[in-house]
Parts: structure tokens; sequence; C-alpha cells
């Protein structure tokens, strides 16, 4: 199974990087290996492998092989809270709020869409108190 699919729909390649550019996938493993719990990290294996079968069945070819539209409707659905099973929401909640993270704070994003301004910054006398 393949936890690429769900990132790169969540975050595609635009004319900025998408999830697979930026190793996303690589980020959400490392942090459900380091951040989470021996009981998450069974659930998160329980529903990737969970969440590649009922998409098989779904849409009868892996999630990454199918459209884009079709795999946004297959998470609209989860997020919806149709999925046939509690692992499987599990699995997309936690991929879905790790992808964000690392994306937020992705190399890319903190040099190029994130304007740098060092700490304390300049001095406004015309600030409100």
């Amino acid at each position: 199974a393949d936890i690429g699919g769900p990132g790169e729909t969540l975050i595609p390649a635009t004319d900025t990087p998408g999830s697979r550019e930026l190793l996303l996938h690589l980020f959400v493993l490392k942090m459900v290996n380091d951040c989470h719990s021996p009981e998450d990290q069974q659930i998160f294996v329980r529903g990737l492998a969970n969440f590649a079968k009922w998409t098989d069945s779904k849409l009868g070819l892996p999630f990454q092989e199918a459209s884009t539209d079709k795999r946004e409707a297959l998470l609209r659905s989860i997020q919806d809270g149709n999925a046939p099973d509690e692992t499987i929401s599990a699995f997309y909640a936690l991929t879905k709020r790790r992808t964000i993270q690392g994306y937020l704070n992705s190399k890319y994003v903190m040099t190029n869409l994130v304007k740098y301004q060092l700490i304390p910054g300049a001095y406004n006398g015309y600030a409100p108190a």
C-alpha cells in the first residue's frame, strides 16, 4: 500500500511542488514512527491496509492510479464520516494532519512562500499599543 496517493491528492503538484516532490509521505511515516504510541501506529498500519483494500474495491484499481476526481470523492466521503471502518478514518485523519504539517514546515514553503522577518522585527512607532 502507498500513503503517497492520499498525500498527493491533498496537496497536488501545480505551479508549486506537491506532496510527492516534497517527500511528505516520508515525513508522515517518520512522524507516525517517532511521535505516536504503538497503539496509534498499529491503527495507522491497519487503516492503511484497509484503505488500500477499500479503494481497490470501490475503484477497481489502486487509489493512486484513479482519476483525481475519483480520489478526491473517496477522500471527501471519509472526511464526511462515510468510511467503512474506524481504522480508515483514523488513517486518513493522521495522514491528512501530518501531510499538511509537513507541507507548511517544508523547506519550499518556508523559503519561497513565507516572508521571513527577523524577530523582533522593525520598530513601528505608529503601531497601536
